[in-house]
């Protein structure tokens, strides 16, 4: 037995979930409030039978090794190693073949590692590079601070990087998958660097490998001013904070987290002293940023820029990080000056002084919305109450709604009964009478398209797969990997399904049972009977816009041919739909 299956042998996927979150069996799976991303009603599902970990949420997770990676912050073999070592499985000193070879995800973190030092031997080697360094020593950016935090140049050329990379035994489809370069078309000469002419941020996982770039248009009009990589299978955007790698330590030394807007920002703070720094990076803040950053401190202080832009994710990031009970301080510096970068180069003192006097949300928010609204006490508590809502702790919000009855002289009763108001409205919109026929009409069930979750039915229920297969072809479908699996449940195809595609169609199947644990027989079959008729009735209609396209352009002796191929196409719908069962009142 090799070292993977073993570990799988020895450590169900149970008994490792459950070193991490509480888990309660449901049926033959359990379920729990995810470890990713802050809720209340559980999504993270633990299929035993397929030994899957997932979240339907956020979605991540998979496998022993995937949920390992996800949250542990570790790379494969980091993740082999600790599962070995949790497992009691000792790894031989030469591991086979296909341990040693780099997973997608290793390659790609790799193929970063490549763009990185292109980019520094580019920004150090070069006329133009020359030119940027000089820019950020005029933004006072020493050049410890340039080496050590690894900036990089991206030329002002077409493909540089991507002909750089294939001479490194890169493939095209990993180039692409690492979003270093973009392509429209299947040709090679089509792809172009992502990356051109901009000052490069390398991006660090928890691990401190680069996965990600962001980059700073150097040029005057340029634009977009900041052009970050798409999200990959190494890089989500929305969990991932800039600098984390760097600044994990210090924040956990100091207690609290400073979140900064930009990469100049946390670099500015992090050169004068401040190495608890954190950014945003190409995002605005995010709850699965707030969710990792909570394994390290609960304390977080705002620095974000005094712009409206910058007051207005103030504002949100308050709202965010309460219900995941953080304690948020803003600063809020003396002076003109526009942002951390700003103040701490030209008056380290105030920046420190800011820092030293930060105050709590409710007296922030206050200010913020006395100065945008004046006297308008109804919209400064409309404005409050989303606030209040997140709350958790009574006492604190008694403490906050007197504090604001005094502030802006309004009853405290008159407070309670709106607060009270807007719950009961929340309480509502959260709780739609039809939220099943809602989703469906939608076309999206918990993340999952409708052809996906009907794909999830027909694996789970024989009886489902053999109404659809009635009338259902696999190119019906429309992404190749659903008309894969969709091939493999029919005897006729003997198709061959990738790992990917085998960990979807189990995925789907897990989901489906989780979600169907309470449904009638009722319920399901007519979802599966809405979903099937939608799929027919958008591929009808597809190909009568086709043809009604080309009558318009026809030549009047070809229109009598279209005409004749309508009336068939609208015969063989009709037929087709009249054959399907009724639905149910």
């Amino acid at each position: 037995m090799d070292a993977i299956n073993e570990i799988k042998s020895r450590l169900s996927i149970e008994e490792l979930v459950g070193q991490y979150v509480q888990l309660k069996k449901v049926g033959r799976s359990f379920k729990a409030l995810c470890p990713f991303h802050k809720e209340r009603t559980p999504s993270f599902h633990v299929s035993p039978e397929k030994q899957l970990a997932y979240c339907f949420g956020c979605h991540k997770g998979g496998d022993h090794f995937k949920f390992i990676q996800e949250i542990e912050g570790l790379d494969f073999r980091g993740a082999l190693n600790l599962l070995a070592e949790k497992a009691g499985v000792e790894l031989p000193k030469r591991l086979p073949e296909y341990t040693q070879k780099k997973s997608d995800r290793d390659r790609l973190i790799v193929l970063h590692e490549e763009a990185t030092q292109f980019f520094t031997d580019q920004l150090w080697n070069s006329s133009e590079g020359e030119k940027v360094i000089k820019y950020l020593k005029k933004r006072g950016v020493t050049e410890e601070t340039i080496k050590a935090e690894k900036l990089g140049f991206a030329p002002d050329s077409k493909d540089v990087l991507y002909s750089h990379l294939l001479k490194k035994d890169f493939t095209r489809d990993e180039i692409l998958a690492g979003g270093l370069a973009v392509s429209r078309d299947t040709e090679k000469s089509d792809c172009v660097d992502r990356f051109r002419m901009r000052l490069i941020f390398p991006i660090e996982n928890l691990n401190g490998n680069v996965c990600a770039f962001g980059g700073r248009a150097v040029r005057e009009g340029d634009e977009p001013k900041y052009l970050n990589s798409p999200e990959t299978s190494i890089y989500y955007k929305s969990s991932l904070m800039y600098g984390l790698a760097k600044a994990r330590s210090a924040i956990r030394e100091n207690k609290n987290a400073i979140i900064v807007e930009g990469y100049m920002d946390a670099l500015a703070l992090r050169q004068a002293g401040h190495l608890n720094v954190v950014a945003c990076g190409g995002t605005s803040l995010t709850d699965d940023q707030l969710a990792v950053l909570k394994r390290f401190t609960k304390n977080v202080l705002l620095a974000f820029d005094r712009d409206n832009a910058g007051k207005t994710a103030t504002e949100r990031a308050i709202q965010l990080s309460m219900p995941q009970e953080f304690s948020a301080r803003i600063v809020v510096w003396k002076g003109e000056y526009k942002d951390p970068d700003e103040c701490v180069r030209e008056n380290p003192k105030a920046f420190g002084e800011a820092l030293a006097g930060a105050g709590n949300a409710p007296e922030y928010l206050s200010l913020y919305f006395k100065e945008k609204f004046g006297d308008d006490k109804k919209q400064i508590v409309e404005s409050l109450l989303p606030f209040w809502n997140q709350v958790i702790n009574s006492i604190e919000l008694d403490q906050w709604l007197r504090q604001s009855s005094a502030d802006f002289n309004i009853s405290l009763q008159s407070i309670y009964d709106e607060l009270k108001r807007f719950q009961g409205k929340q309480k509502f919109l959260k709780n739609p009478t039809k939220k099943q026929e809602t989703d469906i009409e939608a076309n999206k069930v918990k993340g999952f398209d409708v052809q996906e979750y009907l794909l999830g039915l027909l694996l789970t229920y024989p009886e489902i797969y053999t109404m659809a297969n009635q009338f259902l072809t696999p190119e019906d479908f429309e992404k190749n990997e659903l008309q894969n699996i969709y091939r493999s449940l029919t005897s006729e195809y003997n198709q061959t399904l990738t790992d990917d595609e085998k960990e979807k169609m189990n995925l789907l199947s897990m989901y489906t049972e989780a979600r169907n644990t309470d449904l009638s027989w009722e319920v399901i079959e007519e979802e599966a009977l809405e979903i099937t008729r939608s799929i027919l009735k958008k591929k009808f209609n597809t190909e009568k816009r086709t043809l009604s396209s080309h009558m318009r352009n026809a030549k009047p002796s070809e229109q009598a041919e279209f005409l004749e191929s309508y009336q068939k196409l609208l015969e063989k719908e009709e037929e087709l739909i009249s054959r399907m069962p009724c639905q149910k009142s």
